[in-house]
């Protein structure tokens, strides 16, 4: 029954989940045989390498929680991408793995490391409006999509004023003008749901998993 749901899915669902899924598990083992994580200098390696490129609002983030908490940190960036990698390979609970794989990959851009959080971070939403659209009702998928639009105009908002170039070379590697476009981009995805009619929902059956 479990092979025949997750054979079910849309190709284009498979097809992301599966690769984003082992991304996260390569991540997860690199970081297990990796000494150096355990000890912390990758982490503490990679704040310095970036410090530069950090947004100015999650500074505040990093010095309250990240720094401070360095060992806990460890451990659940290890466990979270166990988890959010097991999960999206079989299909189980995509969710909650969807939403906690873009809350790694959103930290991760907010830090200054741009490639390739922002496009795990939009496939990944890409599939959460997927689900959103087969499996809600339209009284409860419309909410979640205002939230959704809201959320996205947060962002950007809060991005906006720290981007430093409109270089089409370096914008690629400019936190927060990718996500300014990230933010706008959920917002109009979410504008769309909103205004679509009942009867051009997606017609894929979503089973909960």
């Amino acid at each position: 029954g479990r092979l025949a749901t997750r054979l079910d899915t849309p190709a284009w669902v498979l097809l992301i989940e599966v690769f984003i899924g082992l991304g996260w598990l390569r991540a997860a083992v690199e970081k297990i045989i990796d000494p150096t994580w355990w000890s912390g200098d990758v982490v503490a390696d990679f704040l310095a390498d970036h410090d530069d490129a950090t947004l100015p609002w999650y500074r505040l983030v990093d010095e309250a929680i990240v720094r401070p908490g360095m060992g806990l940190v460890l451990v659940y960036v290890v466990l979270a991408q166990v988890a959010i990698g097991v999960a999206l390979v079989t299909g189980t609970r995509r969710e909650l793995a969807l939403g906690a794989g873009g809350f790694l990959n959103l930290n991760c851009i907010a830090l200054g490391a741009v490639t390739p959080s922002a496009f795990y971070v939009l496939a990944q939403l890409a599939v959460l409006l997927w689900v959103v659209e087969s499996r809600l009702s339209p009284s409860a998928a419309r909410p979640l999509a205002a939230v959704g639009a809201v959320t996205g105009l947060v962002v950007a908002a809060a991005s906006l004023p720290f981007v430093s170039t409109i270089d089409p070379a370096r914008v690629i590697d400019d936190p927060a003008i990718m996500l300014t476009t990230m933010g706008l981009l959920v917002t109009a995805a979410c504008l769309v749901l909103l205004h679509r009619p009942d009867t051009q929902r997606a017609n894929a059956t979503y089973v909960y998993s």
